[in-house]
Order: structure tokens, then sequence, then C-alpha cells
């Protein structure tokens, strides 16, 4: 709001006004990366699977002979930033080790993840030819493919040729633990990958990435507030890390480390991390999530999606569907209730949005943008 009608006349004033309120308000953050969820921070809290993994590749970058991994555990434990971590670590400190990273729930053809691969358009070429350029192109040096979200891998054939034709090392991020059951023994036997399990963080281990935080991204911080933090993190968040650094940038701003600040901040975070999923989901796990909650089963939502989709030029198989409601609940925005109909069985899917609204609002915004 404009202080008063002088300053209205005056652009230069309200701005001037407006950084120098801000600039107070946000005094007690020194670097604002620590709390940014999509970068790597300047220090990390190294848990005992980061050693693990770095043994692994150690050996493959020795040897030239790649030990797969299967990556699996719930969300907010460090799965990803702990691989980022290995391969960015990798390539500053070694020549000629390369690392490529796809997220198949936004790349799942074979298509998409050689473009991603190799910076080239794939469209155009045939199997076989997409095949052997990238083949190709893993063949020189050592090559990490970390293929992450793999619950949405489209074609198996993928694995059997990153196992079979190319000499990377390949690790599949996962929060599904049973996802070795899903490939067929022809790929399993191809890679034979080791699975490397990342349990929940406890209250200590969340106080320990939060302390690393607090110290290089903020001017003042209070012990005992982040150990409160950590404490309701893992008995009422489920241990995500990221709605624990989110709960650490609120309090920090406000400089209030008390129980109900950090209660409020906790609540605000859990928001900001639904937010930022529901910004990174692609449109079609968007609208699926939407129609879902809306429907009364999952018979009805599969029919209202394809319906919905059909009109931004898209379409999902009823796998495809499933899959995704799975993905849906893996992130803690649903979860799936088994209930009979009539003489058989559907799924109802119940919602855990903490701010429906602001979901819808932004599916209106997607297939605004799509038509």
């Amino acid at each position: 709001m404009l202080s008063d009608s002088r300053e209205s006349a005056d652009p230069g004033k309200v701005l001037k006004r407006v950084f120098e309120q801000e600039g107070r308000r946000l005094g007690n953050i020194k670097s604002a990366r620590e709390f940014d969820l999509t970068a790597q921070p300047r220090r990390m809290y190294l848990r005992s699977e980061f050693e693990e993994l770095s043994r692994l590749a150690a050996r493959y970058v020795i040897t030239g002979i790649p030990t797969h991994v299967v990556i699996h555990g719930s969300r907010g434990s460090g799965k990803t930033v702990t691989v980022s971590s290995l391969a960015s670590e990798l390539e500053a400190s070694l020549g000629g080790v390369f690392t490529y990273y796809v997220n198949l729930r936004e790349e799942r053809g074979l298509i998409g993840v050689y473009e991603r691969i190799t910076g080239e358009r794939g469209r155009g070429f045939g199997r076989g030819e997409l095949n052997r350029r990238l083949a190709g192109r893993l063949a020189s040096g050592r090559s990490l493919v970390v293929l992450d979200e793999a619950d949405f891998l489209y074609d198996e054939a993928l694995l059997y040729l990153l196992a079979r034709e190319t000499r990377s090392m390949v690790l599949l991020i996962t929060q599904n633990a049973h996802f070795m059951d899903r490939l067929s023994p022809s790929v399993l036997s191809s890679l034979q990958p080791v699975a490397v399990h990342f349990p929940n963080y406890d209250a200590e281990q969340l106080y320990q990435i939060l302390k690393l935080r607090a110290e290089d991204g903020l001017n003042h911080y209070d012990e005992g507030g982040i150990r409160h933090i950590a404490a309701l993190t893992v008995s009422e968040h489920g241990a995500d890390a990221r709605i624990a650094i989110r709960a650490l940038y609120h309090v920090g701003v406000a400089d209030a480390w008390g129980p109900g600040d950090v209660r409020l901040a906790l609540t605000q975070a859990a928001r900001d991390v639904e937010g930022l999923i529901l910004t990174n989901l692609p449109l079609r796990d968007l609208a699926i999530l939407i129609v879902s909650i809306e429907a009364h089963d999952t018979i009805q939502a599969y029919r209202d999606a394809v319906e919905l989709l059909a009109k931004t030029g898209d379409t999902v198989s009823k796998p495809t569907y499933f899959r995704t409601l799975t993905h849906l609940q893996n992130l803690g925005l649903v979860v799936l209730v088994k209930k009979k109909a009539t003489r058989a069985y559907t799924i109802e899917v119940q919602s855990l949005l903490k701010n429906p609204e602001a979901a819808r609002a932004e599916l209106q915004r997607r297939l605004t943008e799509a038509a």
C-alpha cells in the first residue's frame, strides 16, 4: 500500500522504500542459496550411503567395470542431492568422467532420454539409429547415467541398452522399495543392480543438516529452535528434509525461535514444498491429480483424465494413469484407498493437499497456456 499521495506520484520513492523494508526484514539472511531447494548447498551433511556410493563409483572409474545401482528411499531422504553431490565431485576432481542426469518423469521415452544425454534432436531417427548414437556417445571415458524418478521408466529396453551396449554406470533413483520386482528377468540379468536404501533421517541427522544450513545461511540462529524443527519434522512431516530446510528459512527471516514460531514455520514450509512439487509436475500428472481427487473413484477419474488431456492433444493409458497415482501418493499429495464397488474393487483417491485451490489454479493456468 502506498504510504501517502506524494509518494504515489513517484515510483522511485516507492521502490526505494520497499527495498529498504525488505532489506531490514531479511537482515538475518546471510546466503539465501542455503534455503533454495533446487540448488546445491555450500556444505552438505554426508550420510553413510554417500560413502557406499562413492566406493561403487571408485571401483567403476578404476576398473571400467560398472556396478549398476537402484537407490530407493522416501521423499526428502536425500537421494537426489547425494547423487548430485557425488556426480559433481567426480567430474570436478577426475578428468574423463562424465555424468548425465535424466528425470524419467519428464523424459519418458527413448527420444527424450537421447536428447537429454546428447543435447541433439532425436526425432526423425529410427530406434536402431537412436540406440547406435546413444551407445556411441557413452562409449568414451567413464560415464554415470542417473535416471531419477525411475518409476516412470517407459521402456525397459533403455536399461538393456545401457547395460549391454555401453560401459556406463547406471544409477536409478526411486521411492519404490520394490522397484526391481517390476523389471523383467532379462533386464535384471543384464543390470545385476545393487540396491542402496536411504532410510528416513532421524532427528539428530536433520539437526546436523539444519545446523550446516544455519551456519552458512543465517547471521543468527538458535540451536534449541533448530532441534525443535528437526524433532517436529520427524514426528509430523515424515522426516522430509525439504520441509525442515524451508522451516529454518522462515524462522530465520523472523529470527523468532519459540515453539509457536517453529510450528507456524513448519506449516508454511509444508505449503512451500507442496507448491514446488505442483509447479514441477507435468501437465498430465497435474490433470490426473485434480480429476482423481474430485471423482468418486478411479474408474470415473480415468475417463475424466482422458477427456481433459484430449483437449491439450495428449492422452494417457490406463497403466500410466495408475503409475501416476502411485507417484502422486509417493509425493505425499494423495492417499490411495481400496474400496468395494458392487462386485468389484476400485480405488478412491483421497486428497492430502494443503492448498487445493492453488493446485486447481495451477492446472487452469497450464490448460490456458496449452490451449
